[in-house]
């Protein structure tokens, strides 16, 4: 119904026809009509709740590809038998990536066969970001069993173990993104977003793109049926003239701008929707998932370098934005998960998502009178920006169990008794 609406000077036909199916159902029980059926999809231990760590390829594919491999590698000796690579051995998260359609990873790569269906052109300052993340979220929730839905960049790196982020993860009740009303207002409302019953002014928010959203409130995106298409249609960025061009894939499409924009969908749609939605005030907006260092005039976050990458970087980045925010030491939350956590052997990856029916009680996180303490959400879990050539680096940095970010598998509890 949408078709050949001009609206502020756009001539615009609706993007998702380009790649989805007009009859879209949101119903996550089963594969929607967005994605192919025959996608490759981890299934999920139903012995510990999951949360699907999602990575959202969106430049250069292959970013930090080592770091991730260590991240996911093997915990015990006999688990590094298993030839299926360190995803499949690993069964803490599950794993969707986002590329540009016309990529493929090699076989050789961690990522291959992670791909999600049916991907899309994502173009920045265009709401094909946001839909690339919307696609993240559907591939993930084909699996009742996945309860966190985490959107990480291709220049994030992890800046805790993996048993220590399963266990974070786990223990927050609220999602990790940003829908409070700042003292100075949002910015980028224009009176022409309203739409009476979808897009109100007092729902508009802001937040990093970089989020961690509950199991119902990543439902409540992949399943919006009516908030995405004024976004699609008038959030986006555009600068006639300047180095921001007008993506190819629109161009292909007929559209024509004459006026800017400034306005990001992957920063507003995921906060605005919860907010339309009435889920507003289950979101800790104190949080931050992803540490970045901001510098003055920039678009971006600074980069980090092979040689800037030490101890002290990862013990930077791990701390609060506020200066007067206590220290985030993750030292008595580490040593809280000893009690708690089990080794997992070989292959019990994919073995045990095979074994286990998907109706299996899941195990509660803790027993008796041992439990996992908490860190702040105001502690970041992952840090950005990272160039490729740092990945090497930052493995090193993960063998430093006492100092670095004891990401590697002997950072383990009990992975000397293996």
């Amino acid at each position: 119904e949408d078709s050949g609406a001009a609206i502020e000077g756009l001539d615009y036909k609706p993007m998702r026809s380009l790649f989805a199916s007009e009859d879209f159902v949101p119903d996550f029980s089963s594969p929607p009509p967005l994605l192919a059926v025959g996608g490759r999809l981890l299934p999920i231990p139903s012995s510990e709740e999951q949360r699907s760590n999602l990575t959202a390829a969106l430049q250069r594919d292959d970013y930090n590809e080592g770091v991730w491999a260590r991240f996911w590698a093997p915990e015990s000796a006999m688990g590094r038998l298993n030839s299926s690579g360190p995803i499949a051995r690993q069964d803490l998260f599950s794993v969707h990536v986002h590329t540009t359609p016309s990529f493929a990873f090699p076989p050789s790569s961690i990522f291959s066969g992670y791909e999600v269906d049916r991907r899309v052109y994502a173009h920045w300052g265009q709401f094909s970001i946001a839909e690339a993340e919307r696609r993240l979220m559907h591939a993930a929730l084909r699996d009742p069993r996945v309860q966190r839905v985490v959107l990480l960049s291709e220049s994030c790196a992890p800046v805790v173990p993996a048993h220590a982020l399963h266990a974070q993860l786990l223990w927050e009740a609220r999602s990790r993104v940003h829908t409070c009303v700042p003292p100075d207002g949002v910015p980028r409302w224009r009176p022409y977003y309203r739409v009476n019953g979808v897009l109100e002014p007092r729902a508009w928010r802001k937040s990093s793109q970089w989020v961690s959203l509950s199991r119902e409130h990543a439902e409540m995106v992949a399943g919006d049926s009516a908030m995405w298409r004024v976004f699609e249609k008038q959030c986006y960025s555009l600068v006639p003239g300047s180095r921001v061009k007008m993506p190819p894939y629109l161009a292909a499409q007929g559209r024509r701008w004459s006026e800017s924009r400034d306005c990001v969908s992957d920063e507003h749609y995921v906060p605005t929707l919860l907010v339309a939605g009435g889920a507003g005030a289950e979101t800790d907006c104190d949080a931050v998932l992803t540490s970045a260092r901001w510098e003055k005039g920039k678009w971006s976050p600074h980069e980090f370098g092979a040689g800037e990458v030490s101890a002290d970087l990862l013990w930077q980045v791990r701390q609060h934005h506020d200066p007067a925010h206590a220290p985030c030491d993750w030292r008595p939350a580490l040593e809280s998960l000893k009690p708690l956590w089990r080794l997992r052997g070989g292959g019990e990856g994919e073995a045990r998502r095979a074994k286990l029916g998907p109706d299996e009680e899941s195990t509660p996180f803790g027993v008796g009178d041992a439990r996992y303490r908490g860190m702040s959400a105001g502690c970041p879990l992952f840090a950005r920006k990272f160039e490729p050539e740092a990945a090497a680096a930052l493995v090193k940095v993960g063998r430093d169990c006492m100092g670095g970010s004891a990401m590697d598998a002997a950072c383990m509890p009990g992975f000397a008794a293996a």
